[in-house]
Parts: structure tokens; sequence; C-alpha cells
């Protein structure tokens, strides 16, 4: 019974022994895909970086063209407006000259 006993827990420790092997070289294979993806990420993260920087300098020029378009027309839109304000004022000066001339 004694022989049993030891050989049962002979037999205990190779299954582990055996268990500590293959979880070992699970080990090394998992870390060496978890490398692999983690590089993989890394330059997919890099080119993500690389995209948002082009969208920012075309979302910044494109800003840029508009705020010099709106400058230009609502410096177009006064200049207009000064003109159909002195237009005015010239017709109703004229006017009430006539006004004042016709009394």
């Amino acid at each position: 019974m004694h022989q049993e006993i030891v050989a049962m827990r002979q037999e205990t420790a190779d299954r582990f022994d055996t268990m500590r092997q293959e979880n070992a070289a699970a080990h090394v294979e998992t870390r060496s895909h978890f490398i692999a993806t983690a590089e993989r990420l890394e330059r997919r993260f890099e080119l993500l970086a690389e995209a948002v920087q082009l969208v920012d300098e075309h979302q910044h020029a494109a800003a840029n063209a508009l705020d010099e378009k709106i400058d230009r027309l609502v410096g177009e839109t006064q200049g207009l407006i000064k003109y159909a304000y002195d237009d005015l004022n010239r017709r109703v000066l004229v006017l009430e000259g006539s006004a004042g001339t016709k009394k």
C-alpha cells in the first residue's frame, strides 16, 4: 500500500511538472502574440495620429479661407451700405433743398 501511495505521488508530481512545462511554453507563445499585436496596434495609432494631424491642418486651412472670405464680404457689404446711405442722404438733401425752394 505504501508503494502505491509513493507511485501516485510520483505520478502526480510528474503530471504537475508536465503541466508546468506546457504552461511555460504557452506563456512564451502568448507573450509573443501579445508583443506582435501590441506592435501592430502601435503602428495603427501612429497612422491614426498622422491622419488626425492632416485633418486638423485641412480644417485650419478651410477655417482661414472662410475667415478671409467673411472679412472680404463684410468689407464689401459695409461699403455698399455706406454707398447706399450716402446716396440716400444726398437724395434727402436734394429733396429738402427743393422743398425749401418751393415754399
